[in-house]
């Protein structure tokens, strides 16, 4: 048994200068023979909720942010323009922040805001 078998080979990396640096060995990828994660079904039902849970929750969260009671109620209301329009009778942006005492301006940023938080296209 000669001195290369008593050692594990290893692959050189070429450094600056022509330096030899060893690298370090990869461990074997490790294969799951376990397949009881592919055999069990996935329950509708359970991941419906969760997801419906994490949208909900970044709503609330979202209009939870505002510093006031009134804010907050200014962000419910955009985020109802932004989600359900429909549902405030063709009240535009515009005159929610004439109703609030807020800019257009500010109202469009609040509302783009929301958008960009939730990932919603308008």
């Amino acid at each position: 048994m000669g001195a290369a078998d008593r050692y594990e080979r290893r692959a050189y990396l070429e450094k600056r200068g022509g330096r030899k640096v060893a690298s370090n060995p990869k461990p074997p990828m490790k294969n799951n023979t376990d397949q009881s994660f592919f055999d069990e079904p996935v329950d509708l039902r359970v991941e419906a909720r969760a997801l419906a849970l994490e949208v909900i929750c970044r709503l609330l969260i979202w209009i939870a942010d505002g510093t006031t009671i009134e804010n907050r109620g200014l962000r419910a209301t955009v985020a109802l323009y932004c989600v359900r329009p429909d549902l405030l009778m063709g009240i535009t942006l515009e005159e929610i922040g004439e109703r609030s005492g807020m800019s257009r301006q500010g109202v469009y940023k609040l509302a783009t805001d929301f958008r960009e938080t939730t990932g919603l296209r308008s």
